[in-house]
């Protein structure tokens, strides 16, 4: 009994830190420091840096692969060859794969 009552309150301990984790941009470290770490992981994750992508113009948390931003609808420039997410226009080769952009990739 005390050890599925355990097991219990490590996974609603994890489902916890998945969410606090999603808020930070790092779900699956949150639900598994909430899952061995319990109040503790949470906290952890909560203290750590943001993970969140981030839009180059206005700096507000956007989806991983998304394509305009929701703030300032700004179109999110990404490397035509490896899709990797780049920086503001002044961007002139992405940083992943090495590919030059001529500045097309922004529209």
């Amino acid at each position: 009994m005390n050890d599925w009552m355990l097991l219990c309150g490590m996974s609603i301990s994890s489902v916890i830190g998945y969410f606090v984790g999603k808020s930070k941009g790092k779900p699956d470290k949150g639900a598994i420091a909430g899952f061995f770490l319990g109040p503790v992981g949470w906290l952890l994750i909560i203290i750590s840096p943001d993970d969140s992508p981030k839009c180059p113009y206005c700096r507000e948390n956007i989806a991983r692969g998304a394509i305009r931003c929701k703030g300032c609808t700004a179109r999110i420039p990404r490397c035509s060859s490896c899709e990797k997410q780049l920086g503001a226009k002044e961007t002139v080769a992405c940083g992943s794969c090495g590919v030059a952009t001529a500045g097309d990739e922004w529209g």
